[in-house]
């Protein structure tokens, strides 16, 4: 892998935890907004995404688009585990319920079922990042 893209793919992977260490912080804390937890868990996971895109040097659009990023994913041959395929879902976390459109208040997150997806999705980013490295010479 060049450089340049591990440099980037390793960044996007480091913001990723970042959003998981806020995800964990606001999961723990009953008064914190749904659409809060639902952000940080789509920011996570669309960067994990992002930078396995960037390792394998597949080129993306500047998108919030997580079934978007699953179907580029799979167009180029690189498997998503099953526990993220349904990732998708939350893709109103990106934009729609941090402007104004916010989900009922009877639609209650999993927190403890997000934590280990995200958790689940920065380790496979990891691994793929990892196998990356390998499969190319260093520029």
């Amino acid at each position: 892998m060049s450089t340049k893209r591990h440099e980037g793919a390793w960044a996007l992977l480091s913001r990723a935890r970042v959003d998981l260490e806020t995800l964990e912080l606001l999961a723990a804390q009953p008064k914190a907004a749904e659409e809060a937890v639902g952000f940080h868990c789509q920011q996570a996971i669309e960067k994990c995404f992002k930078a396995v895109l960037s390792a394998a040097g597949i080129r993306h659009r500047r998108t919030h688009d997580l079934q978007e990023l699953l179907d580029l994913l799979a167009d180029n041959g690189i498997p998503v585990p099953a526990a993220l395929r349904d990732a998708w879902r939350f893709n109103p976390f990106a934009v729609e319920f941090r402007y104004g459109e916010f989900p009922p208040a009877s639609a209650k997150l999993d927190r403890p079922a997000l934590l280990a997806q995200v958790r689940a999705c920065l380790a496979w980013a990891e691994g793929e990042l990892a196998k990356a490295a390998k499969s190319f010479p260093q520029d």
